[in-house]
């Protein structure tokens, strides 16, 4: 009888012995991040531009609008402002039959960031009517990416404006985090929203 509740005894301890480093293991994974993978949304930046007058300077039907010859430049390549978009949203009309039964391409499940070039868009392009008038919209950039970049806009009127984008210290984990910065000639601003008076 002794012997048998000394086995039973040294099992117990083995399994409570056997979970108690399981949860500890567990817990680590967590603590550490491992076992969590992150996708961090690309990066776009919208800028508006008015003159002291309050018109829109981005507004395609304003007759000194400085859309056409305006560039933005981003790691040594430049990007010539694009109204392409724009126009063929103002074009279309509902889709066809044909391109809604296309088939999907399967997603995957990292979001990569798709370099859409310096584009002309408004609210009702992005589905938030809201947003009033015309901006451009620059990117997208790699949001998983750590960089201090300068990307200076050159505006058809002869302005020149710099946005500064500051990414670095990517924490991965169940609460993943990063410290990111935006900066408008200089002043930093809380978004990657810029409002431009010319």
């Amino acid at each position: 009888m002794k012997l048998f509740k000394s086995y039973c005894v040294d099992t117990v301890s083995k399994v409570a012995a056997i979970s108690v480093m399981a949860v500890t293991i567990s817990s680590c994974t967590e603590v550490l991040g491992i076992g969590y993978e992150v996708d961090w949304a690309p990066v776009v930046m919208d800028i508006s531009v008015r003159d002291r007058y309050g018109n829109d300077l981005l507004n395609p039907d304003y007759p000194y609008n400085i859309i056409e010859g305006s560039t933005i430049t981003f790691q040594g390549s430049e990007y010539a402002a694009d109204c392409e978009q724009y126009k063929k949203f103002i074009s279309s009309s509902s889709p066809s039959e044909e391109e809604n039964n296309d088939e999907q391409e399967p997603a995957t499940k990292a979001i990569l960031p798709i370099m859409n070039g310096f584009v002309l868009m408004n609210g009702e392009m992005v589905g938030n009517e809201s947003i009033s008038g015309f901006f451009m919209r620059f990117g997208e950039i790699d949001g998983a990416a750590d960089m201090d970049e300068t990307l200076v806009v050159k505006w058809a009127d002869g302005t020149t404006d710099e946005i500064r984008y500051v990414c670095n210290k990517h924490k991965e984990g169940r609460n993943p985090t990063c410290n990111r910065y935006f900066y408008l000639n200089g002043t930093k601003v809380s978004s990657p929203k810029f409002s431009l008076v010319h």
